[in-house]
């Protein structure tokens, strides 16, 4: 047996085409309606935006250049550790030096460059122990 039809299908097929249209047409109005409302509400909101837009563009901009000089100053900040590790070590190098040559010229002061004693030395303090000889 055939599926039953409606008795009038083309009368239900109009009906329901301007039922669709009818809410259509209402939805589109409010729409409009609603969108101009929103606009103008919404124009400080977008002049706000816009504004932010073009602060977030320098601060990009800003970051941008301040990464390059952090990085730089970071290479730098490396570069003078090297440096005054180098420099700790020339400065430690230059001490040991420095007190080499002034016992060194102590001990030519003493034993070289002073003139003759009179008195000799004490046996205690030259030898330390006594005459080896």
């Amino acid at each position: 047996m055939p599926p039953r039809h409606h008795p009038r299908p083309l009368r239900r097929a109009v009906a329901a085409a301007l039922v669709i249209v009818a809410v259509n047409l209402v939805l589109w109005a409010g729409h409009t309606c609603w969108v101009d409302v929103q606009l103008t509400s919404l124009e400080p909101l977008v002049a706000q935006i816009d504004s932010l837009e073009s602060a977030l563009a320098e601060d990009d901009a800003w970051l941008q250049r301040n990464g390059r000089i952090a990085q730089e100053y970071s290479e730098h900040q490396q570069l003078a550790e090297r440096l005054s590790l180098r420099n700790r070590r020339a400065r430690a190098h230059d001490a040991l030096v420095d007190a080499h040559d002034a016992r060194i010229d102590r001990l030519d002061r003493r034993f070289y460059l002073a003139p003759p004693r009179r008195t000799p030395l004490p046996r205690r303090r030259y030898w330390g122990r006594g005459d080896p000889r």
